[in-house]
This record gives structure tokens, sequence and C-alpha cells, in this order.
């Protein structure tokens, strides 16, 4: 098709047609017929030798055609030439009617016939009057929903509601349903069971006259799942009813295992059963067989849900339970009383297990190789260390329950400071402080909250940290100086003038100096730009301060020359210059750049602490804006003589490219270079018809405008 049009606009290229404006536009559009994607229009004649129908969907016409420009029609909407995303071509001929398909449903289009004289490459479209008509598509649209689309095989019943829309309500409307499984239906809402399970497609079709509609959807019958499930027999923990803890002292754990059975859901692409196992006490799991053990003593009712499923959809469940008992430790470790952290010196350990029940057994271990058989006891330590204490009691069904923990026996505590330095600089830093025993309490010149040492005040400074260990108390205290810090300022950023110098001057007070060029003096001569910095130093303690030095020269202007230029144009100027003062002659204040659109000569003196400088400029601007001038024809033979196609005018060309009359491009300008010399990959192209688009800017109102040209020309010998 595209070569088709390349070849009609060539052929019709070579003719020379000057036509005129049709007088008459066309007139009477007429909506003959109107269905869901079609309908037909008619129309009177204007006296135009032909006429361009135009269609728009949803807004009305919004783009006329151009002169000299042909447009490829097609009746099929949205094929031929378009205008914009929903503007097309779909008539263009000599004839009074259209058929127009490939139209949406329930949908408005815009339709307007445009008279046009011409042939070739000339056209001339009467576009300052024309007939317009819309007309809205018939629609029929289709839905149903399913009562309940996912249920189980036994007693499964689906009600199908159908939801039909329709333009014309008079229309009859038929119905053709299909359950999926080869049965069907021409009711409106029918009713319907499966004998199977399975998932089913069903689909409904309605249609009216010349309108038709369709919808579907899954419809699911799911198989019943058989949930059962029981303890291992051979598994050493196999008893519903079990202790806490038992004697070999391993924890309470239950095994299950899953006995369920279940049908598969023929249709699926793939199933999936999913098994939820709930112990009773919040916790879950998915796992076909499973194992728990409870952190708590109790009955709990163990329950395994198995549920058919498919993409998350849920559509059968059964559930089966069981219930296991955990019998709680007979130790209490509320009853408990003993104490934990004693010093070397005369400790005696209470440990005592407060219940009068005859019946339990005790077993009393103070980790250094004392036992009790007895539930309340004293016990002394030899030596400082940590003991491993623990009492375990069996109860008179075999249940048993043990507790452990550590005894501390202390020696009076080695308390030492440590990470404070002899001395610091003045300031606000934080110092952490490490010590040899934790939870003291901070003393003297430190935060007694944080435990950071601030050096903040001048001179001596103590510091001490007390501590208290089950009665074995200790302070320990250090000591550090605090010294102050020659604080001194450099002043403001300095400007210097190229070629000049000049000295800087601090005051040590007696102090050390250091520049960063390595000179200790206290003064510096510079004379080159740069960051400069000094450091005064008083034994341990310095400051250092900085400034920026920048060096300016005297000011360069240079206006340009002497310039014409297009009317509506102008001219930037650009006058810049450290730390200067401008002078202009027509009162313009300011420096930068500068846009002038009058004739006039001007002037401006530039000054700044360095120097002075002066130029000037006479502009003349035109009475008239530039124009951009293409030829029609070329001769590119090595006469000299009109070798190249190239545009002309006071305007910026900006780009030019060059195609044949299949559309494909000979030429593109670049780098400001924008004239074709007649060639195709260093071959001379043919003699003939070409085509050319222009990219240029145009001076208007002070301001360049972006504008093109498009159009045909000739290449001749």
């Amino acid at each position: 098709m595209r070569n088709l049009v390349f070849i009609f606009l060539f052929l019709a290229s070579l003719r020379s047609i000057h036509a005129q404006t049709p007088t008459v536009a066309a007139s009477n559009i007429t909506v003959v017929s109107t269905y869901c994607s079609q309908t037909t229009l008619s129309w009177t004649n204007g006296n135009g030798n032909g006429r361009l129908v135009v269609a728009s969907k949803g807004t009305p016409i919004a783009i006329n055609p151009s002169n000299n420009s042909y447009y490829l029609a097609n009746d099929s909407f949205g094929i031929g030439h378009s205008f914009s995303a929903n503007q097309y071509a779909i008539y263009n001929g000599t004839g009074n009617s259209v058929v127009i398909d490939n139209l949406e449903t329930n949908t408005t289009y815009y339709f307007a016939v445009f008279e046009f004289n011409g042939g070739g490459s000339v056209f001339n479209f009467r576009t300052s009057s024309y007939p317009e008509k819309s007309v809205t598509t018939k629609n029929l649209a289709v839905s149903f929903s399913i009562s309940d689309p996912y249920q189980c095989q036994r007693g499964n019943s689906f009600n199908f509601t159908s939801n039909v829309t329709q333009t014309d309500a008079s229309t009859s409307v038929t119905y053709n349903w299909d359950f999926g499984n080869g049965v069907k239906s021409t009711l409106a809402n029918p009713t319907y069971s499966y004998p199977t399970h399975k998932i089913y497609n069903v689909s409904l079709k309605v249609s009216s006259f010349r309108c038709q509609a369709d919808y579907n959807k899954p419809d699911t019958v799911a198989p019943m799942p058989v949930v059962n499930f029981e303890l291992f027999k051979d598994s050493l923990y196999n008893a519903a009813t079990q202790c806490y803890t038992l004697p070999d002292g391993r924890n309470n754990q239950f095994w299950f295992k899953n006995k369920s059975s279940f049908g598969s859901l023929v249709g699926a692409t793939w199933d999936y059963t999913f098994i939820l196992w709930r112990f009773g006490d919040g916790v879950t799991d998915n796992s076909w067989n499973s194992s728990h053990s409870y952190a708590t003593p109790g009955a709990y009712n163990v329950k395994l849900v198995a549920i058919g499923s498919k993409n998350n959809i849920e559509f059968c469940s059964d559930s089966f339970n069981l219930v296991m008992t955990v019998l709680p430790s007979p130790l209490d470790s509320s009853l408990l009383e003993y104490d934990s952290v004693m010093c070397l010196d005369g400790n005696v350990f209470d440990f005592n297990y407060n219940s009068s029940n005859p019946l339990y057994n005790y077993t009393w271990n103070f980790g250094d190789g004392g036992t009790s058989t007895v539930a309340k006891n004293v016990h002394s330590y030899a030596s400082v260390g940590d003991y491993k204490m623990s009492l375990s009691i069996i109860d008179d069904i075999g249940c048993t329950g043990s507790y452990v923990d550590t005894i501390k026996v202390i020696p009076q505590p080695v308390n030492l400071i440590s990470g404070l330095a002899s001395s610091y600089c003045q300031g606000l830093t934080e110092y952490n402080l490490t010590t040899t025993v934790v939870g003291g309490q901070w003393l003297g010149d430190i935060n007694a909250t944080t435990g950071k040492f601030i050096p903040s005040k001048l001179g001596l400074n103590t510091i001490r940290y007390a501590v208290n260990e089950s009665g074995c108390r200790d302070t320990a205290s250090v000591s550090t100086t605090v010294n102050e810090i020659p604080v001194f300022e450099m002043g403001v950023d300095t400007v210097i003038c190229s070629g000049t110098s000049f000295t800087k001057r601090i005051s040590p007070d007696g102090a050390n100096v250091l520049w960063n060029t390595n000179a200790t003096d206290s003064f510096l001569s510079i004379n080159k730009v740069g960051v400069y910095w000094a450091q005064i130093s008083k034994g341990a303690c310095s400051f250092r301060d900085s400034f920026t030095v920048q060096m300016i020269g005297a000011p360069v202007v240079k206006l340009g020359g002497d310039s014409l230029l297009c009317g509506d144009g102008m001219k930037k100027i650009n006058v810049t210059a450290p730390d200067a003062i401008y002078t202009w002659s027509d009162g313009y204040a300011g420096g930068g750049v500068r846009q002038i659109t009058k004739s006039g000569t001007y002037s401006v003196v530039v000054t700044n602490k360095c120097g002075t400088a002066t130029d000037d400029i006479k502009l003349t601007f035109l009475d008239y804006a530039c124009q951009i001038f293409v030829p029609d024809a070329f001769s590119p033979n090595g006469d000299g003589l009109n070798d190249l196609f190239r545009p002309s005018g006071n305007v910026e060309i900006i780009g030019l490219e060059v195609y044949n009359v299949w559309g494909e491009k000979l030429y593109e300008g670049k780098d400001g270079l924008f004239a074709w010399d007649g060639k195709y990959e260093n071959e001379l192209a043919p003699v003939g018809h070409y085509y050319f688009f222009i990219r240029y800017l145009n001076p208007d109102n002070g301001f360049e405008y972006p504008e093109s040209v498009s159009g045909g020309l000739y290449l001749i010998r």
C-alpha cells in the first residue's frame, strides 16, 4: 500500500495543475444507517472536482486539510491518513456517499466533507465552510454473574444471571449458553448442577441485528477432602498425655501422622491442597506430617484442616481434631528463695524451696561438689568464682522439673578508671572513660549521668568512681589538667589586583605561629590567589583560622563589530567584569547579557578597582522582518550556476531534509551546512521530483521562533 501511495504521488506530481478553491461547499450530510461497528453517510456535492471526508472519534473535527497535500483515505476507520490519534481520512473521491467500517460500539464519531479542486501536488481545499455531522454507534454488551462460583461437588447448584446492555431495547436478543461440558441453554438466566468436579469455562454469546457480544468466566466444582490424623505409634513420644519435662530431661514432643486423602480438581492446570495444623497454642504449621512441643502445661485441642485450593481461592475444606495433654512441672520457680551474689569473706548462702508436698524428691547441686536432698539449705563457698547451682524435683507420677542458675562469690572489687589523659585543651568534646567495675557512681568533675568527661573547666579536674558489689565497696580517683586554647581571627576574605601583593599580620601573644606556607613569622606577604591559614600553638593546644585571597584584573570590553539586523530582530551583548561598575551611554544599568532591539550607537564604560575599559557598537535594524526563500528547482551539472539546492534569507536555518517520491531520505544537513548537491550515496540522483522539509528560526518581536516549511522541488540537468 505504501509503494502505491508514493507511485500515485509521483505520477500526480508530473502534472501541472493550477486549481482554484471551490466556491460551493458540500451540504446535507445524512446518516443513512448505523449499527454497532458500521454507519453509512450520504451528502450533496459542492462544485469541487473532488471531496475529502474526515472522521474523528470522540471529539469534533480539530484539524483541517492543508492545501497542496494529498490525503490517502480508507473507509475502514483508522487506516487512512492520520491527522491525529483520533482523526482519519475515510473518503477521497468524486462520489456522494461512503460506508464506514471498523467503528467501536457505543462511540460518538464526527464527520466533515471538504470540497477541493486540483491534482498532482496542487490542491485547494474549501475549509472556510463545510458540513459536519455526528453519530453514535449502537451498543451491545454482555456479562454475567454466577451465584457462589466456587462450590463442592456435593449438592452444587449454580444460578447464572445475564446482564445485557444495548442501544435499541426494542431489538430482540438471543442467548447461547455453554456450561463448559457440552451442555447448552438458550434461557436468559439458567440454573445448572454439575455431575462431576472440575473447573469449567462457562461462556455466553448474545446477538441482535448486526450486533454480537460474548463473555466467559470459570466455574469451579471441587471434590470434598477426607481428613484424619493419628500419633506416630513407633515414636518415643507416642502418648497423648505427656509430662512437661520427662525424667530423662527431654521436653514434651508430640508427633502427628497425616492420614487425609483428596480428590484431583479435574480441568486445572495444577492442583494444590492446603494443609493447616492448629496446635491450640497459637502456633500453626503447613507440613503434611508435623510435630510440636508445648511451652506451657495444659490441654490442647490439635486440629488438622485440609482445604482444596487453586490460585489462593479456597474450594472445599474439612477438619479433624484430637486433644493433647501436657502435665505441669512439679517445680515452681516462684517458690525458690536463694542468694545469688556475696563477697568471699563470711559468705553464707540460703537455698530454699518453699513447698510442703511430702511426695517430692529433691536433688540440690551447689556447683562446688556440695549436694543436698532436703527442701531448705545453707551453704558456704571456699573461694571466689561462679558456681552452677541446680535443683531437680520428681513428683509421684514421674514428671520432673529442674532449675539452674549461677551463684557468684566475688572478692573485694578491683576498681580502676582508665581512658583519662594527663591534660586536655579546653573544649566541649566528650571523652568516654572505662572502669573495671560496672554499676558504680561517678563523682567530681564529670557528668554523673552519662559518665563522660568534658574538658570545659580550666585547671585541675578530679574524677572519682564509687562501687558497691553486694556489700563490697571501693572508690577510685584520677586527675587531669585542662589548658586554654589560643583562639584568634584571620579576618575577612580579600580581593587584590593582578601583579600586586599585601601583608597579613596576626598577634600570637607569645605563642608559636605556623602558616600553611611553612613560614613561622607573625606576618605573611601574599601575592597569589588561594586559601591561607595560620595556626597558633601554646603547649599541646593549638587553634587554626583561614581566609581566601582572590585576584582580579582590569576589565576588558568587546561589544563586537557594527551590525545590520532584520526588523523585529535582537542583538545580544555580554559585558562582564569582576567587581565592576557599568556606565552605558543610553542610561542602561548593569552588566551581563543585554538584549538590544533598537537601532543606535551604544557605548559602555566598565570600571573596577584594577582599571577602566570602554567600547562602542553601532546597530541598524531594518524596517522589515526577515523571510526565507526556497528555490523550486536546481541543476547540479557542475557549471557553477544553480548547482546546489539551499534556502536563503535573513533567517537562521537549523535543518534541511530531502526525500524522493518513495519516502526515502536522500539528504540531511548537519554541522551548519544546509545545501544539497543532488547526490545520494555518492551518485547523482536522477532527474525528477523530490520533496524537502526545512526548519529555521525567524525573528519576531525581539525573539527567535522556530518555524518550518515543506514542498516539492525539481532536479534538472
